[in-house]
């Protein structure tokens, strides 16, 4: 998974928000995201498993590491790509 191209991280006073980078469907405006939202998108190009990568955010913000704190990260991972912050990259075989 990678970040919308059209899209860019940017902290402003210790907020996060997307920029729009280029004309897409997402939106115009700049989006806040929270602090989850950023570390999940500051991780995503380094992490290939997002099973590693809802561990990590689970542990980092002290939810605990049981299967109801993964599930949550994993909830919130789909609400990205559904959305289209996240967009998961094709597999070629």
């Amino acid at each position: 998974m990678r970040i919308n191209p059209c899209l860019v991280l940017r902290t402003v006073s210790n907020h996060c928000f997307l920029i729009p980078v280029r004309k897409n469907e997402i939106s115009k405006e700049p989006m806040y995201i929270n602090e989850v939202g950023a570390y999940i998108l500051r991780n995503i190009s380094s992490c290939l498993d997002n099973n590693i990568l809802m561990q990590n955010t689970a542990e980092h913000f002290n939810i605990g590491s049981d299967e109801e704190a993964i599930e949550s990260v994993a909830e919130f991972l789909e609400e990205l790509v559904s959305s289209r912050i996240l967009i998961e990259d094709e597999v070629l075989v």
